[in-house]
């Protein structure tokens, strides 16, 4: 989800063999409250990445609004605030899924921008709260280090939050004034958050803390006068979009390129390869999370991608990429 990427365990099968298996052997309950969150991610996102029927996607983002509601009474033994924030999270995904697919305008649209916005608040907010908790039992842990603690899935879906006010609200010329600010002030908190888990401007904080200033000083434009760069990524499209327009603010020219790539190893129907190409600054600063990405979907495992989410080198085939589509470390 985080990626952009089908669920890889999507069957019937698959999906009952873990209700069993959390039924049956009772793990932890804030654990299955987690697994829970992701079997409903798993059921609706194959189905809503290749539909493109408007009515039913919105029906399709309701049942899954309704599962995932239902999680709180479910798993009300383990609800902790981290659930929620996976729950959070999970709407968002589908929410910008839609969105970006759905023409401007739309009844459905409109309706899942607002419900967007509110979810992207809540969980800029309880970002912000855990930021400003005072545990009791601090185990010789300074602010920085127990923020740093958190799962790295927590600052993705933050960052995608983020990314998500900014794009659609606090950047936004056709929203009112008030949304504008209201999005504006949680993109702040945000970026404080990541600015105080950075060692270095150059770690992954320091360089989303970058790409949130970047983008925050631009002047408001309408959204729906930029066209996104990528749609295959499922939601996240929005926030590699985000990458490529920081990059450009910047100075680094971006170049989206096309091609064809053999059917026989295709994974998805739509054969498409996005290279985004440029040099680093005169001054030598390292660009908001990564200085060169290279999105394809003939090959999603080997993809350069995965470097802004501090995934490791070493994916399976790694070597059948030509060596120049692999950035420089």
């Amino acid at each position: 989800m985080h990626l952009g990427l089908p669920s890889l365990v999507s069957s019937d099968t698959d999906l009952a063999t873990i209700r069993t298996i959390l039924s049956d052997y009772a793990p932890s309950n804030e654990f299955a409250a987690q697994v829970r969150v992701q079997l409903a991610v798993a059921s609706f996102a194959n189905v809503l990445s290749n539909n493109s029927n408007e009515e039913i996607d919105s029906s399709l983002v309701r049942m899954l609004d309704s599962e995932l509601d239902t999680l709180k009474t479910t798993c009300a033994d383990g609800w902790t605030d981290i659930a929620e924030l996976s729950v959070l999270v999970a709407k968002l995904h589908f929410y910008a899924l839609v969105i970006t697919r759905v023409r401007p305008g739309a009844t459905s649209r409109d309706i899942l921008l607002k419900l967007g916005f509110g979810v992207s608040l809540r969980i800029a907010h309880l970002a912000n709260a855990r930021l400003h908790d005072n545990p009791i039992e601090t185990h010789n842990l300074t602010l920085q280090q127990r923020q740093r603690t958190h799962p790295k899935n927590y600052f993705r879906g933050l960052a995608f939050a983020t990314v998500f006010l900014l794009r659609y609200f606090s950047l936004n010329s056709a929203v009112h004034a008030d949304e504008q600010q209201l999005a504006a002030n949680h993109v702040m908190m945000a970026h404080h958050i990541f600015q105080t888990c950075a060692t270095s401007p150059q770690d992954e904080f320091g360089r989303a803390a970058v790409l949130f200033e970047t983008l925050g000083r631009q002047a408001p434009i309408s959204a729906d006068a930029t066209k996104l760069r990528l749609t295959d990524r499922m939601g996240v499209s929005i926030l590699l979009d985000a990458v490529s327009t920081a990059s450009e603010v910047r100075g680094r020219p971006v170049e989206i390129a096309e091609y064809e790539t053999p059917r026989a190893t295709s994974i998805h129907p739509k054969q498409e390869s996005y290279i985004l190409n440029g040099e680093l600054p005169a001054s030598g600063a390292p660009e908001p999370w990564h200085a060169e990405l290279t999105l394809s979907n003939n090959d999603l495992w080997n993809d350069a991608v995965w470097d802004i989410f501090n995934y490791q080198a070493g994916f399976p085939q790694a070597a059948l990429h030509p060596p120049e589509m692999h950035p420089q470390q």
